[in-house]
Formats: structure tokens, C-alpha cells, sequence
């Protein structure tokens, strides 16, 4: 007896990973030299969501508004998504300034040994992408543009690199959730299980706003600086 079968990826979580690599280091340079402004004239210390935790800062978020670093950086970030978009099941009549905008650009920094987010995701109701881009990063390579994404990114149940990115997959409802061993999964070898992605300069890494992540507690006071940001969908225009 014979059937006809079918096997379908019918919930996928894409992911987005760009290397800026050698060309983004003055960029990254003076990111980091306009992060560290901006926090000395947050004089208010306003508590915003990444920097509830002792050792954290979070900015407001339009800083592409007040530096030009920030300004050319939110357009290398909208190169990349209109790249990914494309590849994830948006139309390309979609892609463009008339339906989408990209949001307001924010800085996150640990400062403190121990400081870490708590799991959360980005945007609101009309966000559609989310994620994060580091004007430094942990043990970077001399030459940025020697990289190997299997280097920045592990599969595993828990972690404790320093202050690293960790996303959850949204199939893993129960902690104990079984999967194959590791060394026989090659298709989907991140399903049942959280990636984490480790800080490099010039990283950027982009996903869908839906999908809840968090940063790792840092074991050491090295300053951990990352650049957030999101991409929102404009009303739709009568008639469309």
C-alpha cells in the first residue's frame, strides 16, 4: 500500500544575519562615541524597558533624528531588511516607503557586571520586524571581514556565554520538549530549543518583532553596547 505524502514547514521562524564586516569600523567608532553623549545627557535617568536592571542604560528611540552615525546606520539596516523581506513571503509591491517605515532607533548598554534583559519583544501592533545591530562585540577578529556564522551562533537549551543574544523558539511551549540528538539533526537543527547569538562587531541580526528574546547576564564590567530598532507597517490608504 502507497500513499502520496506532503510535508509542509508551515510555522518557520526566519532569521536575518548580516556582517558589515571592515567598512562599518569608523561607523561603529562613532556610534559608540555618540551612545556615550547621549547617555550623559539623559540627565533624567528615565526608566525605559531594557534599563529596569541595575547596570543597564536604554535611550529614547530616535536617535537617527540626532546623530548622523544613527541617520547611516537606519539606512544600512533597511538595505538589509528589503533584502530579507523577499525571502520570508512579502511582495515586492509591498516592499517599499509607501506601505513600511522604519522606526525610531535606540541604544542599549550593560555597564555593570550582572546586567542582562529579561525576555521581551519589540514594536507594537504595527510592528513587523525587529532587531539588533553591535558597534562592538566580544573577542572580534582582527579583520571583520573573516566570518563564519557558525562562529556567532549556538542551538541549545540554556546558556551562559556573556552577554549574549538569546532568541526563544516560539514550538518550545514545554521545558522538557523532546528532540533528536544533535548530531542527527541537519534540516532544523534549532527546533525545540533557544539560539543565541553572540556580540560582533558589525553583526547585525534581524527577525520577525513577534519573537521574544533576551540578552544573557554579563560575567565581567566590559561595556555591551547594542543599536535596536524596528520596522512598522503605515495604515493602508483607502482603496487598497
Amino acid at each position: 500500500m502507497s500513499a502520496e505524502l506532503q510535508v509542509m514547514s508551515i510555522f518557520p521562524s526566519p532569521l536575518g544575519i548580516c556582517n558589515f564586516g571592515e567598512e562599518s569600523r569608523d561607523l561603529n567608532k562613532q556610534l559608540i562615541e555618540d551612545i556615550k553623549t547621549e547617555r550623559k545627557l539623559d540627565k533624567e535617568g528615565e526608566k525605559r524597558t531594557f534599563s529596569v536592571i541595575e547596570g543597564t542604560w536604554q535611550s529614547r528611540n530616535d536617535l537617527e533624528t540626532r546623530y548622523s552615525s544613527f541617520d547611516l546606520l537606519k539606512d544600512a539596516i533597511l538595505a538589509a531588511l528589503m533584502k530579507t523581506l523577499p525571502q520570508t513571503g512579502y511582495t515586492n509591491e509591498y516592499i517599499n516607503d509607501k506601505h513600511l517605515d522604519m522606526g525610531g532607533l535606540w541604544a542599549n548598554v550593560i555597564f555593570k557586571k550582572g546586567g542582562f534583559s529579561i525576555p521581551h519583544i519589540h514594536g507594537t501592533g504595527i510592528t513587523l520586524w525587529s532587531g539588533v545591530y553591535y558597534p562592538a562585540g566580544y573577542d572580534d577578529p582582527k579583520n571583520l571581514d573573516d566570518f563564519n556564522i557558525n562562529d556567532v551562533m549556538l542551538a541549545k537549551a540554556n546558556a551562559m556565554e556573556d552577554g549574549w543574544l538569546g532568541i526563544i523558539d516560539p514550538a518550545k511551549v514545554q521545558k522538557n520538549q523532546c528532540r533528536p540528538y544533535d548530531k542527527y539533526v541537519e534540516v532544523y537543527p534549532y527546533y525545540g530549543c533557544n539560539l543565541f547569538v553572540k556580540p560582533r562587531e558589525g553583526l547585525l541580526v534581524l527577525f520577525p518583532a513577534w519573537l521574544e528574546h533576551w540578552v544573557t547576564p554579563t560575567t565581567t564590567d566590559k561595556k555591551r553596547y547594542s543599536i535596536s530598532f524596528q520596522l512598522n507597517k503605515k495604515p493602508l490608504v483607502k482603496g487598497e
